[in-house]
């Protein structure tokens, strides 16, 4: 499953530099130092989808060609490191987050402040600029605009080879933008687009979500864009494709709709909405709804009871659907299945009109009054195998009432117990914190492989004779072994 970059970065690094079979020890490799290393901060942003390439972000002049003062962004090849974002503009630069990068990491996509091009010439107001071979280009411009005071730009999606940005800003920067409301703009090398067609003051629109390659973009604003939508003062969802606009989200009454997933040809859409949409949903809670473009609409998330404790507007959270849209995943308090007679939120998986409850087990509270949850942490990209974390006992080998990780076979049931090794795995060490020890570093699941074979986790518990502290250390669970990376 897609994780944050720099989450998925930091897992790729450890597992493939270099590659190596279960249960082998890998040796760390030093990534953030150059020629010109002055021990300043860095910290690592994103890799390759090989791992072979490293992007990190320091103060530090890394390079002989880092000359202005401020944050970089550098590249990490092998043992080389080249500067990727060479400022040409006059003003010291002012790093804000990352945003993205191309899947090979060659191309990056980041928000600033300051002056990082020549053609950027207003004050600290913040644009959105892309990095490749060391050249940096301004994103957040067009025929009409780009330099206007105090009107941000923020980058809000990218294809996969991160050449189209999906940027928002509230300055006119294109022709047909009349209004003072903030829109939604892509740019393509040197041409800006408008891709929120509407023109009313005060009401802004906003990127929902977009396909793969970014051409087919999911808009969310209150202004009605459709002759279908009437202007209720709601926000509604809307898929922009090319000059054509479609509204994605159904039903015109008094409700909000959100979009939780988009599949990657953006043909499918989740949404979630309290309205009630077909007459399978009977209650007055937000559900998931499955909307496919020129299709019907399925009830994703049919929980027959109001339970006290999911909000009203939640409707299933912990969300993840294939990148096909055929699987939902998610966790929610609802009792969706004949075998979820508890009241505590559990995870279930959505495919083809079935609901099924991923993981076993009913309990309410454990010994010391914890929660006996089950939420979905991870899994692989096409749902066939699910990472819950739960501190109920699914295995025959868990034996302690502390949260541990289990990966599901949804296709056969069967349950592995992941934070385990050959130490054990019951020590009074919680894989997650409870809710009353959230200053704790207890652990997490940083990295979950395509295939669902390699899981990396995060534990304070030592799994294997060579963990002799009680620090949080990084594991890998692969073929039934634990290694410790």
């Amino acid at each position: 499953m897609a994780l944050p970059p720099m989450v998925a970065a930091f897992a790729t690094l450890l597992l493939l530099l270099p590659a190596t079979a279960a249960g082998q020890a890998i040796t760390p490799e030093r990534v953030t130092t150059g020629p010109g290393d002055s021990g300043l901060y860095t910290t690592v942003v994103t890799s390759s989808a090989d791992g072979s390439r490293v992007i990190f972000a320091s103060d530090s002049d890394m390079t002989p060609d880092d000359q202005v003062p401020g944050w970089d962004f550098f590249e990490r090849v092998g043992e080389t490191t080249r500067l990727l974002s060479a400022s040409t503009g006059d003003d010291i630069k002012i790093l804000m987050p990352f945003f993205g990068a191309s899947r090979d990491a060659t191309r990056i996509v980041f928000e600033g402040d300051g002056r990082w091009t020549a053609d950027d010439r207003d004050g600290h107001t913040r644009d959105v600029f892309a990095a490749e071979g060391g050249r940096v280009e301004r994103v957040s411009v067009g025929p009409a605009g780009g330099n206007t005071e105090d009107l941000d730009a923020e980058p809000a999606g990218l294809s996969a080879d991160a050449r189209r940005v999906l940027f928002e800003s509230g300055e006119r920067l294109t022709t047909d933008d009349t209004d003072n409301a903030r829109d939604v703009f892509a740019r393509e090398g040197d041409t800006t687009t408008k891709i929120s067609p509407g023109n009313a003051n005060g009401r802004d629109a906003a990127v929902a979500g977009h396909s793969e390659d970014a051409r087919r973009v999911v808009v969310r604003t209150v202004e009605p864009l459709t002759a279908d939508d009437p202007d209720d003062g709601h926000y509604d969802l809307f898929l922009r494709d090319g000059g054509t606009t479609l509204k994605l989200s159904p039903g015109n009454g008094p409700f909000h709709a959100e979009l939780a997933a988009l599949s990657a040809d953006g043909h499918v859409a989740l949404v979630r909405t309290a309205e009630r949409l077909l007459p399978a949903d009977v209650d007055t809670r937000a559900d998931l709804y499955r909307v496919v473009v020129g299709g019907g609409v399925e009830l994703v998330s049919a929980g027959p009871d109001d339970v006290a404790f999911e909000p009203i507007e939640m409707g299933g959270f912990g969300l993840y659907m294939t990148a096909d849209g055929a699987r939902v995943a998610f966790t929610s308090y609802q009792r969706h299945t004949p075998d979820d007679t508890d009241e505590q939120i559990d995870t279930f998986l959505w495919s083809a009109g079935r609901i099924v409850k991923v993981g076993r087990g009913n309990g309410e509270y454990g010994p010391d009054g914890t929660s006996l949850y089950n939420t979905l942490r991870g899994g692989a990209d096409d749902a066939s195998r699910l990472v819950v974390a739960s501190p109920e006992r699914m295995t025959a080998d868990d034996i302690d009432d502390r949260s541990d990780l289990f990966e599901v076979d949804v296709r056969t049931g069967a349950i592995a117990r992941v934070t385990t090794g050959p130490n054990g795995g019951n020590d009074d060490v919680d894989i997650f914190c409870p809710f009353d020890r959230l200053r704790h570093p207890c652990g997490g699941l940083p990295f979950v492989s395509v295939d669902g074979s390699r899981i990396v986790f995060e534990t304070r518990e030592r799994l294997v004779p060579e963990d002799t502290d009680d620090a949080k250390d990084v594991y890998q669970r692969a073929g039934g072994v634990t290694t410790l990376l």
